[in-house]
């Protein structure tokens, strides 16, 4: 296990199709996320962001790099939308990467920790997810 979380950062990015980032007033103030993203998108590496917070727009350096991508709408998620939201999510990343990925659920999905399973056939370093999603 590296100690040094650049170290860990570079080589999630540079061993990533897509990055997939939950957009947050606190992802925005976090230098790690930026520099991250700043180097994803440096490197090239497609960029499929996610809005959490309803009426928030990323702005600064994050709206510079987001700017022209569709965002995925996950404000209010809850039990009841997740899979459709995931669907979304699922679609843009297909969309961008030409696969056909299809989601499924984790054995280690709990109400407040969500995560991005798809089907074994189909390697998840592909995808890196940044922020928790909050379900009420």
């Amino acid at each position: 296990m590296k100690a040094n979380v650049y170290e860990c950062m570079a080589e999630g990015v540079q061993g990533a199709e897509v990055i997939v980032c939950f957009l947050t007033t606190k992802y925005q103030a976090s230098t790690n996320c930026q520099q991250e993203l700043q180097f994803a998108r440096d490197s090239k590496v497609s960029i499929v962001p996610c809005r959490v917070q309803s009426l928030w727009k990323p702005s600064d350096w994050l709206g510079f790099i987001t700017a022209g991508s569709l965002l995925v709408d996950f404000p209010n998620v809850t039990t009841e939308n997740f899979s459709s939201r995931m669907e979304e999510l699922v679609k843009q990343i297909n969309f961008i990467t030409g696969k056909n990925l299809v989601p499924t659920e984790s054995k280690n999905m709990t109400r407040m920790n969500r995560q991005i399973a798809v089907a074994p056939s189909v390697p998840l370093t592909s995808m890196l997810v940044k922020e928790h999603i909050e379900t009420k």
